[in-house]
C-alpha cells in the first residue's frame, strides 16, 4: 500500500511524534485530538524542531 494521508488520533506524546514522523516522511498527516491545547502544543513543538 501506499500512504499519502493519514490521520493520527490524540495529540499527547506518543501522536505528536508520530504525526511529526510522518510529516517529516513527506505524508500529508491530520492530527485529531478532544483537547485543543494539546493540539496547540503540538503545533508549537512541530515548529520548534
Amino acid at each position: 500500500m501506499d500512504f499519502k494521508r493519514i490521520g493520527v488520533v490524540g495529540a499527547g506524546t506518543m501522536g505528536c511524534g508520530i504525526a511529526e514522523l510522518l510529516a517529516i516522511k513527506g505524508l500529508e498527516v491530520f492530527l485529531s485530538d478532544i483537547s485543543t491545547s494539546k493540539l496547540e502544543q503540538s503545533l508549537k513543538l512541530f515548529e520548534t524542531n
